[in-house]
């Protein structure tokens, strides 16, 4: 299964990638959410991991935008200023799920499988 991860911290953004490598994902990354757009569309990844706070494009913008391009991946919002307002938000502008971070790594993976069996029922 192919996972997009849009994350602009870089040390978060290669610990994520090493944690689903090492669970045998494939993994493609991008810094802020317009190259994400752009790598989403040309990847077509199954799952994506979205920060919400990124300078230029916000991880909630992102979501909005990728919808509107018919994107099918599902995403998951990752935010450090998680509250349920935001939440709800990320889910209304057509996010799969959201974790606050810090995480656990099993919290995140375990999100990540319920994206990957969901997608499989569908």
């Amino acid at each position: 299964m192919r996972i997009l991860v849009i994350e602009d911290d870089a040390g978060l953004r290669r610990t994520v990638s090493l944690l689903l490598e090492g669970e045998d994902y494939e993994v493609a990354t991008a810094g802020d959410g317009s190259v994400g757009l752009e790598k989403a569309a040309e990847w077509n990844p199954e799952v994506i991991l979205a920060d919400v706070r990124m300078p230029g494009m916000d991880g909630l913008e992102f979501v909005e935008q990728y919808a509107a391009t018919g994107g099918g991946a599902s995403v998951i919002i990752m935010t450090a200023y998680g509250n349920p307002d935001t939440a709800i938000e990320a889910i209304r502008r057509g996010a799969f799920d959201y974790i606050d971070k810090p995480f656990a790594p099993d919290a995140l993976l375990l999100r990540v499988r319920i994206a990957e069996e969901s997608r499989k029922k569908d």
